[in-house]
């Protein structure tokens, strides 16, 4: 199975993978591979091209097609900075969710790559700790050497409740019930294997991070 240093793939069912993150690489949040027979989709692209770009490299080999669809769950930059790895697929995402990633992260972008050279001093302070904390230093160097070329690219296809995406061997379901882990926030459900990809909706021993959106805010926009 494909090797990368971003993360490992984890079969689900027949053509269906998780790709989970490393500690080390520049994937930091999950995503997924969903193989629809004469399509494939990927659900959330990573937070850096280079992740990004094994991710899709994997899925093509797994699958044998090229990649039709991706799906960001929501804004944050960890699901959606390795679009520009995709940027000749369909990219679809809640209609709130691409009104986030258009008002945030442009100024966002322009104010890191703007400052780079104090995120490489705040790397270098970092590795002189006398313990110092490998896999974060990892991964603010994979953000380093992206930041240079990085650039937004929006979802072209955009839904309010509910959007399907049908194949010749099974069929994706995208849904939001509105906001949640951020205003706005999606999943994928595949009906035949009841399988689920969940972004950061779902966590495991872990407190939810709610700071863009609410527990009590699951039904509204």
């Amino acid at each position: 199975m494909y090797q990368s240093k971003h993360f490992t793939l984890e079969k689900i069912k027949e053509g269906i993978y998780a790709a989970i993150v490393t500690e080390y690489g520049g994937g930091i949040g999950n995503a997924g591979i969903i193989d629809l027979g004469d399509q494939t989709v990927i659900f959330d692209t990573f937070n850096t091209p280079q992740a990004a770009r094994d991710l899709r490299k994997a899925a093509e080999d797994l699958i044998g097609n090229p990649i039709s669809y991706v799906v960001n769950s929501h804004w944050h930059g960890d699901h959606i900075r390795g679009n520009q790895s995709f940027e000749d697929c369909k990219i679809i995402s809640t209609v709130h969710t691409r009104k986030l990633m258009e008002e945030i992260h442009p100024p966002r972008i322009k104010q890191q790559q703007q400052t780079i050279d104090q995120l490489i001093e705040y790397i270098q302070t970092l590795e002189k700790e006398p313990s110092p904390q490998k896999d974060v230093i990892s991964q603010l160097i994979e953000i380093k050497e992206t930041l240079p070329q990085l650039k937004l690219v929006l979802p072209d296809i955009v839904f309010n409740k509910q959007y399907s995406i049908k194949g010749s061997k099974r069929e994706v379901q995208l849904i939001t019930y509105g906001g949640g882990h951020t205003k706005s926030d999606a999943f994928l459900y595949v009906p035949t294997e009841q399988v689920i990809f969940m972004g950061d909706l779902l966590v495991i021993q872990n407190h939810p991070m709610i700071g863009d959106g609410s527990q009590q805010n699951g039904l509204k926009y």
